[in-house]
């Protein structure tokens, strides 16, 4: 227990914005969105880069993007587990589908998981070798329907929360 509280320290030490150098809490916001932002681009930069690996590579580079994926949900896990040491509890799953970055995080996820189990248990190529243009198109017609589903389910979702407000807030108190 004790080195699960060290290393718990050890991660609140890294990720640290108590330092006087960081400003006032205003200044802190903003270095906090900026961790946030740079969290974002790496964790979408590395899904990226798996499911390229599925797709352009062969087996032995559809196994190492495994590592990749789980750099990536190692993040996740200890951010995860920094809210719940501080006594916040993280979103429910249907709250997190509201996040355009949540949806396009789990489009990768599947077609990382899919381009993974034909690399390693198709023909075990990349697209010249499995099928070329075809799989290209796929993907486009796939990506397509999965962008057209998200925009119309969260245009049903603003239409109900409108629908739910009072007709005097107008959410210009910002």
């Amino acid at each position: 227990m004790a080195t699960i509280d060290r290393f718990r320290s050890a991660l609140s030490a890294a990720a640290t914005l108590d330092e006087a150098s960081f400003g006032d809490e205003r200044q802190r916001r903003v270095w906090m969105e900026a961790y946030v932002i740079a969290y974002e681009v790496a964790l979408f930069s590395a899904s990226g880069l798996a499911v390229a690996m599925v797709w352009a590579g062969d087996r032995t580079v559809g196994m190492w993007s495994i590592g990749v994926v789980w750099i990536v949900g190692l993040g996740n896990i200890a951010a995860l587990s920094h809210l719940r040491a501080n006594g916040l509890a993280d979103l429910p799953w249907r709250a997190r589908w509201s996040f355009w970055s949540f949806r396009l995080r789990m489009v990768l996820l599947v077609l990382w998981a899919i381009g993974l189990a034909l690399t390693m248990f198709g023909d075990g190529g990349s697209f010249a070798e499995r099928g070329g243009w075809s799989y290209v198109a796929g993907a486009i017609c796939g990506a397509g329907v999965a962008i057209a589903g998200f925009a119309l389910a969260d245009r049903a979702m603003k239409r109900r929360l409108d629908r739910d407000l009072p007709e005097d807030d107008t959410f210009e108190d910002r």
